[in-house]
C-alpha cells in the first residue's frame, strides 16, 4: 500500500516537473498615474499598480509547455478619475524557466485598442 502511494507521489512531481515556467513582473515608472487591470496576453498580473510600484512575481505555468510566449500588456490607465484603455505596441517575450520584467514608463509606445 505504502509503494502505492510513493509510486503515485513520484508521477505527480514527475508531471509538475514537465510543465513550463517563468515569472513576470511589472513595474510603473508613470508618475502620477495608476495601472489598472494589468494584463499579458491572458493571464491578468496586478488589479491596480500605483506609479512607482513593482508587482511581485506573477508565476506563469503553462502545462502545455508553449515557449516562448510573447504577448503585449494591457491597461487601464488612471489619473485624477479619467480611465483610458492602452495596450503596448512591443510585444514581450518569456522563455521557458525565464523571468520577464517589464517597465512601463513615458517613452513605451502605447495605442488604444478600441
Amino acid at each position: 500500500m505504502k509503494s502505492n502511494y510513493t509510486i503515485l507521489l513520484l508521477m505527480l512531481v514527475l508531471l509538475a516537473s514537465c510543465a513550463g515556467r517563468g515569472t513576470i513582473t511589472i513595474k510603473n515608472d508613470l508618475q502620477y498615474v495608476t495601472l489598472d487591470d494589468v494584463s499579458w496576453g491572458e493571464y491578468t498580473l496586478v488589479k491596480s499598480l500605483p506609479s512607482g510600484e513593482t508587482t511581485l512575481p506573477y508565476e506563469i505555468v503553462d502545462e502545455k509547455r508553449k515557449y516562448p510566449k510573447m504577448n503585449v500588456l494591457q491597461f487601464y490607465m488612471v489619473r485624477d478619475g479619467k480611465k483610458v484603455c492602452l495596450k503596448t505596441k512591443q510585444a514581450y517575450t518569456m522563455e521557458n524557466d525565464g523571468d520577464l520584467r517589464i517597465v512601463i514608463t513615458d517613452s513605451t509606445q502605447v495605442s488604444n485598442p478600441f
